[in-house]
C-alpha cells in the first residue's frame, strides 16, 4: 500500500508498507516505471520517509547543479536528517536485492531439508 511520495525533479521516491517493513522505490516521471534495483527496505515509516526525502533532494540538487545552481544545503538537511533518524532508530535500511537474495536462499535451504 503507498503511504508516501516525495518528488524530486525526475524521480519520485514512494514509500509503500509491506508485510516485512516499508519500502522506498524510484518511480521515472516522465515514464512512470518503477526503476527496479532502486528498492530500499526500512523497519520504520520514519526513516523511509527520510530517505525518500533526502533522495529527492539529491535528486532536485543533481538537476539545479546541471543548470548552474548551488542547492547542496537543502542535501546536507536532508541527509543529516536522514542520518540522525537512522542512527537512533538503528535503521540504515537494506537493499532490495539482498532481501530477495536471502528469501532465496531460504527456500533452497527449506528444500534441500526435505530430500
Amino acid at each position: 500500500m503507498l503511504i508516501g511520495v516525495s518528488e524530486g525533479t525526475g524521480f519520485a521516491y514512494e514509500v509503500t508498507m509491506r508485510s516485512d517493513g516499508f519500502l522506498v522505490q524510484m518511480r521515472d516521471l516522465a515514464t512512470g516505471e518503477v526503476e527496479p534495483e532502486s528498492g530500499r527496505l526500512f523497519r520504520n515509516p520514519a526513516t523511509a520517509y527520510a530517505f525518500a526525502d533526502f533522495a529527492s533532494a539529491l535528486d532536485r540538487c543533481t538537476v539545479s547543479a546541471a543548470a548552474g545552481e548551488d542547492d547542496s544545503t537543502e542535501v546536507e538537511a536532508a541527509h543529516a536528517l536522514f542520518a540522525d533518524i537512522a542512527g537512533a532508530l538503528h535503521d540504515d535500511g537494506i537493499a532490495l536485492r539482498a532481501v530477495a537474495a536471502w528469501d532465496s536462499e531460504r527456500r533452497a535451504d527449506a528444500a534441500r531439508l526435505l530430500h
